[in-house]
């Protein structure tokens, strides 16, 4: 049965079948259909409760992910109660591209045929998300356990040992979306942990003249697949590269460190430097790449055929409640601007905007409060 907690998703909200559809403009590879469990929780039950570093993403066991959950469902004065929506990076992203910017997009992939199968895909479905791509197995699907300290940073355990997965020969036609092809597919950096799956998303891709954007997802990412990544981008096959500050610090190996850091450099000149320093990665290694590092709270850089642009943070209504998907909802602003040809300079800022967005929200699920919002940001 499912765990006790708000079942924020778990509707049977399904948009008309009737209604007129666009085509699909966007593809989005999720590996494993992932629920996450959101809980605000205290900074003793973190340092008491959490191993690993505060903001990464860590994989867990089953055993695992119950006993953390238990603790948080002990009646602990300094959590609260569990939000339980659908998740993972590349559904955050193609539910900010449909629901918040209108632009039609799919998820291929697989669910698991439980009751968190259930919630995930009512989700996609409530959000105007293709999710004909998206195969119902036998077995469970992916969850995460999202834990939000008082400052808003998301720290995450993820269950997927058991969790039902793609097959790279679901990827042969996935991006054939009736009469025509899509012109996106958005692959997140959890897909490397799939052997082989990255190379296959990227050859379809290849075959049908579709651009690729690769979010690198969390710094335990790179970290662990860094050679895997870099050999990808240096081929010319990734069109769009996403990271933050945690993410291109990883990506940048020794000898790029070398080039610029020395040890009479402040620590905070340091990190100041690292951003441009990715951007410049990215330009040497694919020099027809657009590059975007988010600086959290600060905006974000980009670069696309030697033009960099700068972007300052978007003032939002309220104080931050929770980054969990910030990063993925950036990724879906910056791409609904690029569909309609914009320059580099306001992909970034709707990224920032949409980015902000999601900080307004526990989880990463935008309100339609929220939503209004970014439209009159946009105005």
């Amino acid at each position: 049965t499912p765990r006790v907690g708000v079942m924020e998703d778990a509707t049977d909200t399904i948009p008309d079948a009737h209604a007129p559809e666009m085509p699909t403009q966007v593809m989005a590879l999720q590996p494993v259909a992932v629920v996450d469990h959101v809980v605000s929780v205290g900074t003793r039950f973190m340092a008491e409760n959490v191993l690993g570093e505060v903001g990464g993403s860590k994989r867990v066991d089953e055993w695992e992910l119950t006993k953390l959950l238990d603790k948080v469902e002990a009646g602990n004065t300094q959590t609260k109660h569990i939000r339980t929506r659908a998740g993972g990076s590349a559904a955050n992203t193609a539910r900010g591209l449909s629901k918040g910017f209108g632009v039609r997009t799919g998820l291929v992939g697989a669910v698991g045929d439980d009751e968190w199968g259930a919630v995930f895909l009512n989700a996609m479905r409530a959000a105007n998300v293709d999710v004909g791509k998206l195969v119902t197995k036998p077995g469970k699907t992916g969850r995460c356990v999202c834990l939000v300290d008082e400052a808003g940073q998301r720290t995450m355990r993820t269950n997927l040992g058991d969790a039902v997965k793609v097959d790279k020969e679901q990827l042969t036609d996935c991006l054939d979306t009736g009469a025509t092809h899509c012109k996106w597919l958005v692959i997140p950096g959890y897909a490397f942990y799939n052997d082989g799956l990255v190379d296959a998303a990227v050859d379809a891709a290849k075959k049908r003249n579709v651009k690729v954007a690769l979010a690198l997802s969390s710094f335990e990412v790179v970290n662990k697949f860094r050679t895997a990544i870099e050999t990808l981008i240096r081929s010319g096959e990734v069109h769009t590269m996403f990271a933050n500050e945690d993410e291109a610090a990883a990506l940048l190996s020794d000898d790029d460190e070398g080039k610029i850091y020395d040890e009479n450099t402040k620590e905070e000149e340091q990190k100041r430097r690292t951003p441009y320093r990715y951007l410049d990665a990215i330009q040497s290694w694919a020099p027809n790449a657009t590059a975007v590092c988010t600086l959290g709270d600060e905006g974000c850089v980009a670069r696309s055929a030697g033009v960099t642009a700068v972007c300052n943070a978007v003032a939002t209504p309220t104080q931050v409640k929770d980054t969990t998907g910030a990063g993925d909802l950036f990724v879906s602003g910056f791409l609904a601007a690029a569909i309609c040809g914009e320059s580099l300079q306001k992909c970034a800022r709707l990224g920032c905007i949409a980015g902000a967005a999601a900080t307004q929200c526990v989880g990463a699920e935008v309100s339609d409060e929220v939503w209004d919002w970014v439209q009159e940001k946009c105005c």
